[in-house]
């Protein structure tokens, strides 16, 4: 269950947001595009973008570890229960 979750966490920003961030990466919007009168704003404009698509893709990486992460705890939380399981089946046997 800890593992599926994991696969969940891991793989759900990372598809839903796979058009997105590239397009937030590759700005389409040119200067042109605001105006004479708003040009003073473009830079603004696409800085911001920018800085939104470094913190889309941080989180899409910081998704992928935390899911990785879990998995991870799930095949050790598995090895500890089979070990301890293992302990005890053998204790009884005595």
């Amino acid at each position: 269950m800890l593992e599926t979750a994991g696969g969940f966490v891991r793989d759900a920003a990372k598809d839903r947001l796979q058009t997105t961030l590239p397009a937030l990466k590759q700005i389409q919007i040119t200067e042109a595009d605001f105006g004479r009168k708003h040009h003073g704003s473009f830079q603004l404009y696409k800085t911001g973008i920018e800085a939104v698509g470094k913190c889309v893709d941080s989180y899409v990486k910081a998704c992928e570890d935390f899911g990785n992460n879990l998995g991870s705890a799930s095949k050790k939380y598995t090895a500890n229960e089979a070990s301890s399981s293992d302990s005890i089946t053998k204790s009884g046997k005595r």
